[in-house]
């Protein structure tokens, strides 16, 4: 027989001035739905996402379903949480203050997923050339912007809403709680260092290995003729058989081949040249390559001269083959200009 106070200390039970989960042993749960309710809503309604060009403004969290709970047991901190959230947003291109508005979906913000990896649907309700514009904007910078409040909530979530879930000691020692919280907020830091350095690296390598692409391309067109194919809206939806946003005008967006293209205008002088930073969507992020295009009309054809460079070195021959494929040969077929004059 154990002597006194020498027995498996798994079954000693510790004193508590309120007697109540002691050693905090038994599984303890607080709903959070509500709670999360109020912060999601607190974190978006009102969020401005702007640039030089665009201002937007989340009105509205229209629905916010699902639920969310906080749970301790042995001490350890558990998080379940599941929501389907839909916003209302509005903005403008602040040259002309025409308001576009549209929704904002998430659909799977869950502890199955980083915020980082959460889908974030975009639509617009405006359903014109500057609608889609705007949207594209919300879909390419908005979708950051929101990302980051999401984090927020599940940081609010774990360290605000969880206060007093784990009960001190008879010391007032809340140990374990506090090591789990620093350990998990240590471990996070870290995987968000180890992303950053890794895409950072990426980008690097792709960056440290640039080539240079040259083409030319004769058109049975006029020089206006081809410009036009090349920077208004609906013709370039027209050859690319595909949605397509263009912005044509300095440090404007463009979005074509369903947003697997995109980039900004950086200089455009109708009829002869056009210059932009232009990226596939699946390049590491903030890797830009540069295209400068020279439209050159001859006696009977128009030449484009293309000279696309900081192309990553892996990227050469999709990035060359794309241009004469999706670009000239399109361009020829769908707009009639590999016929005669």
């Amino acid at each position: 027989m154990a002597k006194w106070g020498e027995g498996d200390p798994r079954w000693i039970v510790e004193d508590r001035p309120d007697a109540t989960n002691v050693n905090n042993w038994h599984w303890t749960e607080k709903n959070a739905t509500q709670w999360s309710i109020d912060k999601l809503k607190k974190l978006f309604e009102g969020l401005i996402i702007k640039d030089d060009t665009y201002k937007i403004t989340i009105r509205e969290v229209e629905h916010c379903t699902g639920e969310a709970t906080a749970n301790n047991r042995k001490a350890k901190l558990i998080f379940f949480y599941e929501w389907d959230i839909k916003m209302k947003w509005d903005g403008y291109m602040k040259q002309s203050e025409n308001r576009v508005k549209g929704t904002i979906h998430i659909p799977n913000l869950s502890e199955e997923h980083l915020p980082e990896d959460v889908d974030v649907d975009v639509a617009t309700e405006t359903e014109t050339d500057e609608g889609y514009i705007v949207k594209e904007f919300v879909r390419l910078q908005g979708a950051k912007d929101i990302r980051k409040q999401l984090a927020a909530y599940v940081t609010g979530l774990k360290h605000e809403y969880s206060k007093g879930l784990i009960l001190p000691t008879k010391d007032g020692e809340m140990v374990a709680a506090e090591i789990l919280l620093q350990k998990e907020t240590k471990t996070a830091a870290n995987k968000t260092s180890f992303n950053v350095k890794k895409e950072e690296s990426t980008t690097k390598k792709l960056a440290d290995t640039k080539t240079r692409i040259t083409l030319s391309e004769e058109f049975k067109c006029t020089a206006d003729d081809l410009y036009a194919a090349l920077v208004q809206p609906e013709q370039v939806r027209a050859w690319t058989q595909s949605p397509a946003i263009v912005d044509a005008q300095k440090g404007g967006n463009f979005s074509m081949f369903s947003g697997n293209v995109e980039g900004k205008f950086l200089e455009l002088r109708p009829g002869s040249q056009i210059i932009q930073n232009w990226r596939f969507k699946d390049w590491p992020e903030g890797l830009m390559s540069t295209v400068q295009m020279d439209i050159r009309q001859k006696e009977d054809v128009t030449v484009l001269e293309v000279v696309h460079t900081c192309v990553p070195e892996d990227q050469y021959e999709k990035t060359r083959e794309g241009w004469q494929k999706y670009y000239f040969q399109s361009i020829k077929a769908r707009m009639g200009y590999g016929s005669l004059l």
